[in-house]
C-alpha cells in the first residue's frame, strides 16, 4: 500500500504522539520502581520514534524486527570490512549506544523530521 504525503504525515505525527505518551508512562513508571513495566514503555517509545523516522523515509513494516534491521542498515555501520569480528561488534554496540542516548536526548530530530515530510 502507498500512503500519500498527507496520509504519511498524519501517521508520523501519531508516532510520535505516541512515543511521547510511551515516555510520559516510563517516567511514572520509573519514578515508582516499576523498572520492568518502564523498561517496556521506553522500548515502545524507542520503537514509535523509529517508526515514524522510517515512515519518513518512505520504508514501513509492521514487524519490530524488519524495523530494527532497516534501522540498523541505515543509521548503525560497521567499521571494517569484516563484520563478524568481536572488535566490530562492540564497537556497532557502543556506536548505537552513543546515537541512541542522543536520539532520545534530542526529540527536537523528530520535530524537524516531521516538519521536512
Amino acid at each position: 500500500m502507498t500512503l500519500r504525503e498527507e496520509e504519511r504525515s498524519i501517521i508520523i505525527q501519531y508516532r510520535i504522539k505516541q512515543a511521547g505518551q510511551a515516555l510520559d508512562d516510563a517516567d511514572f513508571l520509573l519514578e515508582n520502581k516499576r523498572l520492568s513495566l518502564a523498561a517496556n514503555r521506553i522500548y515502545y517509545a524507542l520503537f514509535y520514534s523509529i517508526s515514524a523516522i522510517a515512515l519518513k523515509e518512505n520504508f514501513s513494516t509492521s514487524k519490530h524486527k524488519q524495523l530494527i534491521g532497516w534501522f540498523n542498515k541505515k543509521y548503525i555501520k560497521g567499521t571494517s570490512n569484516n563484520s563478524n569480528s568481536f572488535a566490530t561488534k562492540a564497537h556497532r554496540h557502543k556506536e548505537f549506544l552513543v546515537k541512541l542516548r542522543a536520539f532520545v536526548s534530542s526529540w527536537q530530530f523528530l520535530e524537524v523530521s516531521l516538519i521536512q515530510v
